[in-house]
């Protein structure tokens, strides 16, 4: 890192700037052979030499450290870029839920929300929800409250009732109205025309379900 050093101190000082792609090979080299650790120590020496993350090798940056489990270097180039934006934060997320971590991408998805707000997150949310019911997980994909995609909500519907998650299925269907979308019922349908011997339960509560769309009030 010494030469590296050295080297970057007196290309600067000829006049030369360095520019992502320059920064970005070099990183890229570390990648192939293992020595994703020295990320942050390459960009601080770029950093101190005048070299400014932009916005795109941010996200590559993060997608590469934690898609490969580098969480503890992942976490520090996203303590020490304050700047970070939302596609960077999105980037991480994503590469978390590559790397099977959706503990981690889940932290880290509040982490950005806190930071930016919800009016970016919506890429973020919907990996966190097609990873968390990739894994057979959908349940713990409802615990999140922000506005998903509709292709998002009918996803998580179809898993939900693939794994026996009738009510919670169930419950997204004020969030899918509330949010603008049309409604989704055929896997309702399908779900119960599916069952041998249906709970009066589960009637009562589809019944409900078709009043709501009708507009009228049942009463059960």
């Amino acid at each position: 890192m010494r030469l590296f050093s050295r080297v970057v101190k007196t290309f600067v000082e000829n006049g030369n700037v360095l520019t992502d792609s320059m920064v970005d090979s070099v990183l890229k080299s570390l990648t192939s052979v293992g020595r994703l650790r020295e990320y942050n120590k390459v960009l601080k020496v770029s950093q101190e030499n005048g070299f400014i993350t932009s916005g795109n090798l941010q996200s590559k940056i993060t997608f590469r450290l934690a898609s490969a489990g580098k969480k503890d270097e992942a976490s520090e180039f996203i303590a020490s870029n304050t700047d970070l934006d939302h596609k960077a934060w999105a980037s991480f997320i994503e590469g978390c839920c590559a790397a099977g971590d959706l503990e981690t991408a889940s932290t880290y998805f509040e982490n950005m929300v806190e930071k930016n707000g919800v009016s970016h997150a919506s890429y973020a949310f919907n990996w966190l929800v097609y990873s968390y019911c990739s894994r057979k997980r959908a349940k713990d994909a409802c615990e999140n409250q922000l506005k998903p995609w509709h292709d998002t909500y009918k996803e998580l519907i179809r898993k939900l009732l693939a794994q026996d998650g009738f009510k919670d299925a169930l419950s997204l269907f004020d969030l899918i109205k509330n949010d603008g979308f049309p409604p989704f019922i055929d896997p309702f349908i399908e779900y119960v025309s599916r069952i041998r011997f249906p709970s009066m339960s589960v009637f009562f509560v589809f019944l409900k379900l078709f009043s709501k769309l009708q507009g009228f009030v049942t009463r059960i």
